[in-house]
This record gives structure tokens, sequence and C-alpha cells, in this order.
């Protein structure tokens, strides 16, 4: 009844304070949505801030006609409360809101509330149940954030019990959960408890290689607060790195545990973190008070060692005058232990007595066999559930993977199906076009060797037809230059002629008919003696020009012929032409073989000319008129259908000479 009385005194200082009317208690959406977030986010504020949102959401949280709404704000008081230790008034506002809320998001939040309430009574069974029904409702509505803090808080669970592997695992949890939610404070929170729990298991190893992770650890999680302005969690930071240097180093351990106090003064908050940080100051005392080399070397260190142990006492009486405030037992017996150790050092053995005493009972409550067994069976139960969870989700796993096998096996035969029918089409659209490329190739073919027809026709009967024009014109229109003798060596000379013309266009007309029949050239064994006779025959009217033939070895040929012989004839006529006006003509045939080539040659000692005239035998694009004799564009075409290579020398004055490599 008189702590409700001081309550109700408090309440009505802060009041008077804030409130001068009760329009100051009015409070708008606005900046109800500012309080509300400020809350959700966990920012660190002062104890006054947190006792006037206290009574500002006291005067708003009277929402009859909106349930949902009600169980909201009672959900902020009840953090608000607990935050400043008023341990059942936050639980009775928790209460409210856990009645009311029908929104499964919140439910997560309002049991994970339930967790550290329990936590700040040190009743450790029911926090775990209430962390790892949180844990499950937090998995539902996806609140990937409130998962990790879950995760460290049910870490601290674990480390006030001395549980440290357990606590590890936990805060390993959390830092997991970062992957799906980024949040750099919880991410700061999990390396802080991971840190100090590693210590606490690998601690009695003295492994210099276990300090420094631990070291890395919480300074990661120091660091990670400065980096997000966070004063709070920088002094909660440091004031679990100091512990990993009490064996080291004890001045550093204290200096750094002071620098915790007064970042929290800063910030004027006064809480369960602040309460415990008094008590470990005053534990760094009593050890420091056993070390006579660290007395007075520093200055927060008193001169004498009587001195040092009054200020152990000091720091115990504080933090057990705030504990006792808000009854959490498992700091009053803590507490009360370290204190007995002290007031023993001190001869004070009566009150060091009744302290141990007092710590011995609380510590069988809290720690009792059966508080251990109802941990133990929690765990179980919830090791089991996950369990029936896992095999239910496998079983659920393993039919969808079979009837995904079936879905896949058919799409796959689908697939093998269209491809084989594609294919196939393709195989087929493939012949289709090497056919439509044959005879395309063939066309083409057809109407090059037309063209080569009508040239060759142009030029081997053209010289012939001229001769019997000449011979006819002369005998109409000069008849008396002609006697008797020169009439009938004419008449000789034109017959002969025309027989040998009627030859050649035999001879032609019999290639070109088995040129249509096949386009591309027949090749066959040929003898270069019957090549050289079929000259010699065809140009025998030319009497003025000596034509010799060398073919000493009785060389044959695998070759088209005819595609041969209009080659000899082209050049042997091409060189006819270049003798003219040239005394002593001669035209030389010969026929060698040279590393299993077969060469012929033809040679003559006329004028010669410049390699600009003979460009048409290399080049395709070049075109030579038909009447200026030379017919290379012909010869070029015969020569690259049966793969015989031309080559020409020609020197100006002295003559030219081809040379045919078969």
């Amino acid at each position: 009844m008189k702590k409700c009385h001081v309550l109700y005194l408090f309440l009505l200082y802060y009041q008077l304070v804030f409130c001068q009317d009760n329009n100051n208690l009015v409070i708008s959406e606005n900046e109800y949505k500012t309080i509300t977030e400020k809350i959700d986010n966990d920012i660190s504020l002062s104890n006054d801030t947190i006792y006037r949102y206290i009574l500002k959401l006291s005067d708003f949280s009277n929402q009859k006609n909106n349930p949902e709404k009600e169980s909201e704000i009672n959900f902020y008081l009840a953090k608000l409360h607990l935050w400043v230790l008023n341990i059942e008034l936050a639980k009775k506002h928790n209460d409210i809101a856990f009645e009311l809320n029908k929104n499964k998001n919140n439910l997560a939040k309002i049991q994970f509330l339930y967790s550290k309430i329990f936590m700040r009574k040190s009743d450790f069974v029911k926090s775990y149940k209430y962390a790892i029904q949180a844990i499950e409702s937090a998995k539902k509505a996806e609140d990937y954030v409130l998962i990790q803090n879950i995760y460290s808080s049910l870490a601290m669970n674990y480390y006030l019990q001395d549980k440290f592997q357990k606590a590890i695992q936990s805060a390993e949890n959390s830092l997991a959960y970062q992957k799906k939610k980024k949040n750099l404070k919880e991410e700061a929170y999990a390396y802080g408890v991971l840190g100090i729990n590693y210590w606490e298991l690998y601690k009695k190893e003295d492994n210099p290689l276990d300090f420094k992770k631990s070291d890395s650890l919480l300074s990661k999680s120091f660091f990670l607060f400065r980096k997000e302005n966070d004063l709070y969690g920088q002094a909660w930071a440091l004031s679990f790195w100091s512990i990993i240097f009490e064996r080291s180093d004890l001045i550093k351990c204290l200096n750094m545990k002071l620098d915790a106090e007064k970042k929290w003064k800063e910030c004027k908050i006064d809480n369960y973190a602040t309460t415990t940080n008094l008590g470990n100051i005053g534990l760094m005392y009593a050890k420091i008070a056993d070390q006579d080399s660290l007395i007075k070397k520093t200055n927060v260190i008193p001169k004498t060692r009587e001195e040092v142990l009054r200020k152990a006492e000091e720091y115990y009486l504080k933090c057990l005058d705030k504990t006792l405030k808000y009854n959490n037992k498992y700091n009053i017996q803590l507490t009360t232990k370290r204190l007995a150790f002290v007031l023993a050092k001190k001869g004070e053995f009566e009150k060091a007595y009744y302290n141990l005493k007092h710590s011995f009972e609380l510590s069988d409550s809290l720690f009792s066999q059966e508080n251990k067994n109802k941990i133990a069976s929690l765990e179980s139960a919830r090791e089991i559930a996950l369990k029936n969870k896992e095999i239910k989700f496998n079983q659920l796993k393993a039919a969808a993977e079979k009837k995904q096998k079936y879905f896949l096996l058919f799409g796959l035969t689908l697939i093998l199906a269209m491809t084989v029918l594609l294919l196939y089409e393709n195989q087929k659209r493939k012949k289709v076009n090497q056919k439509l490329m044959f005879l395309n190739n063939e066309l083409d073919q057809a109407n090059k060797a037309k063209a080569r027809f009508f040239s060759i026709l142009n030029h081997d009967l053209r010289g012939p037809v001229a001769n019997l024009i000449f011979f006819l014109q002369l005998q109409k229109e000069s008849p008396e230059m002609l006697d008797e003798e020169s009439i009938k060596r004419m008449q000789d000379k034109t017959m002969h002629g025309a027989e040998n013309l009627l030859h050649s266009m035999e001879d032609i007309l019999q290639w070109s008919k088995s040129q249509m029949e096949n386009f591309k050239p027949q090749p066959s064994q040929v003898s270069v003696n019957s090549l050289f006779e079929d000259t010699q025959k065809h140009f025998l009217s030319t009497e003025q020009i000596r034509i010799e033939f060398e073919n000493p070895n009785n060389l044959k040929l695998f070759t088209d012929e005819n595609y041969l012989k209009t080659i000899l004839r082209n050049l042997t006529g091409n060189a006819i032409k270049a003798l003219e006006g040239i005394e002593n003509p001669t035209i030389k045939w010969k026929a060698w073989q040279s590393n299993n080539q077969t060469f012929l040659s033809v040679t003559d000692n006329g004028k010669g000319a410049s390699q600009d005239q003979f460009k048409a035998l290399y080049d395709e694009k070049e075109v030579v008129g038909i009447k200026s004799g030379l017919g290379l564009h012909l010869i070029r075409d015969l020569a690259k259908a049966i793969d015989c290579e031309i080559s020409v020398d020609s020197k100006i004055g002295m003559g030219t000479t081809f040379i045919l490599k078969l």
C-alpha cells in the first residue's frame, strides 16, 4: 500500500511539472506516432522523457471504442515501464495489451515483452517460454528484425544461467537473420552477446586466440553502436567489453566500466544495465584491494586498501539499493554475495554472514533443480515440436518433389519430342537448301558454259570465215590480180581452211553437246602428242609462220581434252596475231615434267606486250573485247575449270611465253 502511495505522489509530481492544465495532456495523432516510432526503434530515452511519455500515453489509453488501439497503447506503456524497471506495472499493461490484441503481427512483440519482463523478475523458465513463442509468432509475421532482437535476448537469458554454449548458438541465430533484414543496432547487440559468452565459455583454457576473438567481437559491437550514434549502446558494449580484461588489466577494466557509467549518466538513463554496471564497478574495486601494486596507481583508485574496500562497498550498496527497488532477485543474490566478501575483508563478519546467507537462499530459489528441470522440459518440448515440424515439412517436401518429378519428366519428354521434331525439320530444310544451292550452282555453271560456248564459236570460227570472205571478195572485185596459179593456190588454201573449219565446227559441236549433258569438265587420259597434232592440223593453212612442237618424253595428261584443246588453239591463235609484221615468225610448243608436275608452254618471237595487257588472264572483272584477238577471258575461264595454272612472261621486242601448269 505504501508503494502505491509513493507511485501516486511520483506521478502527480510529473503531472504538475509537465502539464500546467489538462489540455497539455491531450496528445495528437502525429505526436503519438512520433512517440511510438521512438519506442519501436528502441531509441535511448532518458528516464525523465520516459515518465513524460508514460503520462501522455496514459491519458490517451482509454480507447473503449477501439480495442486494437487500446491494446497497442498499453503495449507501449508496458515497454516504457519496463525501461524504468516498474516491472509490475509493465506486466499489468502488457496483460491488457495481450487480452485486447487481435493483430497477429503485434502478438510476437507482446510475447517478447513478456519474456523480458520475466527475465527482469529472474523467472528464467517463463522468460524462455515466452521467447520461444515470440520467435514462432515473429516468423509467421516475417518480422526479421524482431527475431534478431528475441534471439539476442534469449542469449542473455542463457548467459545469466551460465549456459554459454546455448547463448552463443542464440546469438549466432540472431546474426543469421541479418541476411534477411539488415539492422546495425541488432547486429551490434548480437556481436556483444556473442563476444561475452564466447569469453565466458573459453576463458578457463587461457588461450590468447580466444581472448582475441572475444575482443574482436566486443569491439565490433562497440564501434557499430558508435556508427549508429547510440550512446546507450556504446555504454552497454563497454560494460561487457571490460569483463574480458578482468584477468589481464584490472585498471583498464575499471576505467571501461567507469566510462560506461559516465555515458549512461549523459543519457540520464537508470535501468537494469546501469544497475548491473554499478555492481561490477564495486567488484573491480574489491579485486584491486587485494593487489597492493595497483593501489594509488591512478586517480580513480584511493590511496589505501581500506579506502578501496569502502569504495567497493559504496558501489555495491548503490547497486543493491536500486536492485531492491526493482526486486531483481538475480542481481540481489549476486550483489549480496559480493558485498559479503567485502564486509568480511573489512572485519564486519556478522553483516557478511547475513548477506551471504541471504544470497544462498536466493540462489537456491533461482537455480533450483526444479527450475532447471522445467527449462530442460521446455527445451525438450520445443526440440520435439521442431522435429515434428521438420518431419512434416520433409513429408510435404517429398510429396512436392515427387509431383515436381512427374511434371519435370513430362516437361522433359515434351521438350525431347519438340527437339526431335525441330531437328527433323531442320535436317529436312538443310537438304532442301542444299538441293537448291546445287541447282543454283548448276544453273550458274550452265550460264557460264553458255557464255564460254559463244566465245569459242566467235573466236575459233571468225578467222577461217574471214579468210573465205577475203578470197571471195578478191575474186569478185579484182579477178585480174589473180593468175591461174594463184587462183589454184588460193582455192586449195581456201578449201583446206574450209575443211579445217568444218572439222573444228564438228569438234566444237561435239564438245558443246558433251558440256550440255554435264556442265562439269570430263577428265580422261590425254596424249600430249594428240593435242599438238590437233593444233598443228588446225593451223596448217598458216604457211608463213613456222610452228614447232617438242614432246620428247611422249607425256600424257589426265584432264578434259576438249577444254585443253580450246586453250591451246586460242593461245596459238593469239601468238599468230602477235607475229604480224615480224621477220622469221616462229611459234614453239614444248611439253616437260618437273617435281611430278606437267608443264606446257607456247613461245613466240613477236613484239611482246606489257603486263597490263594480260590482266584479263588473272582478273575476272577485267573485260577484253573479242575483236582484240587475245581471247584471254576465254582462256582464263577454261583453265580455271580444269585446275590449270597459267603464267605469262612477255618482254617488249623479244616475244611472249605462256606456261600451263597441269
